[in-house]
């Protein structure tokens, strides 16, 4: 059986006693909602009726022409850069705090921010690369299949539309799922072992190949812990908001309307703080578990990979 339970428990009492490691969990936060940003930008474009090459041409020169499109996109790499150091810290963190199949050259290495900061400077660029590598192939996956649908769509083929949707959807699904989850796996693989970015996408690829279920199983524990995460998180600002509505009619039916806005903005800032905060714990908690997931799908891998090769052959029926 895989120990889905002692990983849990193993990353949330890492995570809980680690809370140094929270801060790197706001730039893996920000990292995967820029991700989402990114996507939704190129969906809400109508790009995919009446194209034109030149005017899309000419949109991208302008672009680069204005200083806000170079401030964002420096800002955008900035972020998936501080967001790849993030990741990698923790990573190694993961495998350090845990004591499990570290390297050579880190068993002599005491666990400090600064000691995980430094061995993950290590690996910063080959999990850039890793980001934006399969971020590019899920946009192209979505694109190349959205984009038919959406034409026919907008000229009334809709019995064509809906049967191109559902062939897409088929194979949308398991294709991004496998992607989710080597861009998952891999940049673990590139820490944790000390491997090339080819190498990685090859383990990470054979990875989910050969433990499936288990990843699969874990990624849908992960899930609804998320789904009951923002639930509480949403419940707790709706609780927080009754008081804050109280005081302020009181403050209202006083005239004071300094002290409201006063009580909104210290409530709307502390709040935000909160959410951020655990968010980022949150966030931290989740990177933990895959560490020590795949850490043990390796292990428990070579173990059946070795007991196939010692196994006995059977001897012939007489």
């Amino acid at each position: 059986m895989f120990p889905y339970a002692a990983i849990l428990k193993k990353a949330y009492l890492l995570a809980r006693d680690h809370f140094q490691l929270w801060v790197f969990g706001v730039f893996i936060s920000l990292a995967t909602a820029l991700n989402f940003l990114f996507i939704n930008f190129v969906l809400d474009r109508r790009q995919f009726v009446d194209i034109s090459v030149e005017a899309h041409l000419r949109k991208i020169a302008d672009g680069l022409d204005s200083p806000w499109t170079i401030l964002s996109l420096a800002l955008a790499a900035a972020v998936l850069f501080l967001a790849a150091l993030s990741k990698a810290t923790v990573i190694w963190s993961a495998q350090k705090l845990s004591g499990g199949g570290e390297s050579l050259a880190d068993k002599d290495k005491d666990w400090t921010v600064q000691t995980a900061l430094q061995e993950g400077a290590k690996f910063v660029w080959p999990i850039f690369r890793l980001q934006v590598f399969l971020l590019f192939l899920f946009l192209i996956l979505l694109v190349s299949l959205a984009a038919p649908v959406v034409y026919l769509a907008v000229i009334s083929e809709i019995g064509r539309a809906v049967a191109l949707a559902l062939l897409g959807l088929a194979i949308f699904v398991p294709v991004s799922i496998l992607l989710v989850y080597i861009f998952i796996y891999s940049p673990i693989f590139v820490v944790l072992y000390k491997v090339s970015v080819r190498s990685a996408l090859h383990l990470g690829f054979r990875l989910v190949q050969n433990k499936l279920k288990e990843s699969l199983l874990l990624g849908a524990f992960l899930l609804g812990v998320s789904g009951v995460f923002i639930t509480l998180m949403v419940f707790s600002i709706i609780v927080l908001s009754v008081p804050v509505a109280f005081l302020s009619l009181v403050f209202a039916k006083l005239a004071i309307p300094w002290a409201i806005y006063t009580l909104v903005f210290l409530t709307a800032l502390l709040g935000s703080c909160a959410v951020v905060i655990l968010s980022a714990g949150f966030t931290i908690f989740n990177n933990l578990v895959w560490v020590l997931a795949v850490m043990e799908m390796v292990k428990t891998e070579k173990t059946d990979e070795e007991a196939k090769v010692l196994a006995p052959e059977a001897e012939p029926v007489a």
